[in-house]
């Protein structure tokens, strides 16, 4: 039986599904479950099972979360033959959440295919160029962009984040439907993305912004920048509400030699997905 967590008004909560498999550690779905609930959309959390997901259950939630996990292929075994519900949860609407092993499974081979055509995950760790170049619970350093929150219109460059075997997304084009959020300082690969699905949208993420400080002390490793909880809260903000963060000057255009900068935090937000409309003649 499904059961709702969370403190506050339940009608005006958006409510979230978390994936626990029968052989999946809790600790990982429930670290993910607490930075839903913390985050500013303050979702209702229920920790869900392949027996739990079914069309009809999909209807009354806004969010199916995946977190990080050991295996791709026994998760895909347990996810295949609900893998068309959650295909046309998403394609119907609704948001898909993908933290490490949640992120390789949004993939093709094996996975849910909810990324792009053409693209696919590998280990970032696998590649020769890699900051880090094995399996170990340790931190990577990766550049982002906030889009909300006290840090919009920010680029955090070189942050540390918690880093256990996180995958880059391969072959990931940017346009009108397809973003890339956050890469890895040392390569540039695609660290985090986010990208339109039918009608709802799909947000992946290789490293775990959701580490709380017991991870740490698990693993016996420091965190040099801290916490990176607003990285995942900006990351849930950005597949929530399709709104990204844009420098003009990069993303869309100069007028004449001055760069217009947009944020959310600011007078102006650009949402892709509404298609705001900046005239190269006429500014706002």
């Amino acid at each position: 039986m499904v059961q709702l967590m969370g403190s506050g008004a339940a009608a005006d909560r958006p409510r979230a599904f978390v994936w626990l498999g029968p052989k999946d550690d809790p600790d990982l779905s429930e670290a993910v479950g607490q930075l839903l609930q913390s985050s500013p959309h303050n979702f209702q959390v229920a920790y869900v099972g392949p027996k739990d997901l079914t069309a009809d259950s999909l209807k009354t939630v806004k969010l199916l979360a995946f977190p990080g996990g050991a295996d791709v292929d026994n998760l895909w075994k347990a996810l295949k033959p609900v893998a068309q519900p959650i295909r046309s949860f998403v394609a119907g609407g609704g948001r898909y959440l993908g933290f490490c092993l949640g992120a390789y499974i949004a993939g093709h081979s094996p996975g849910l295919a909810l990324l792009p055509n053409g693209t696919d995950v590998s280990a970032e760790c696998d590649e020769e160029d890699a900051q880090v170049r094995d399996d170990r619970d340790t931190v990577i350093q990766i550049h982002w962009a906030f889009s909300s929150g006290s840090s919009a219109g920010k680029t955090a460059t070189d942050r540390w984040i918690y880093y256990q075997e996180g995958n880059f997304v391969k072959n990931f084009v940017e346009d009108n439907t397809s973003y890339v959020l956050g890469r890895y300082s040392k390569t540039d690969r695609v660290a985090a993305t986010l990208n339109k699905y039918g009608e709802g949208w799909v947000g992946t993420i290789g490293p775990h912004p959701e580490a709380d400080q017991s991870w740490f002390d698990l693993a016996n490793i420091t965190a040099p920048d801290g916490l990176q909880i607003e990285i995942g809260h900006d990351l849930i903000n950005a597949v929530m509400t399709k709104a990204i963060y844009y420098n003009r000057a990069e993303f869309i255009h100069c007028i004449g030699a001055k760069s217009i900068y947009y944020n959310r935090a600011g007078a102006i937000c650009y949402n892709r997905a509404k298609c705001i409309y900046y005239s190269r003649v006429k500014a706002m």
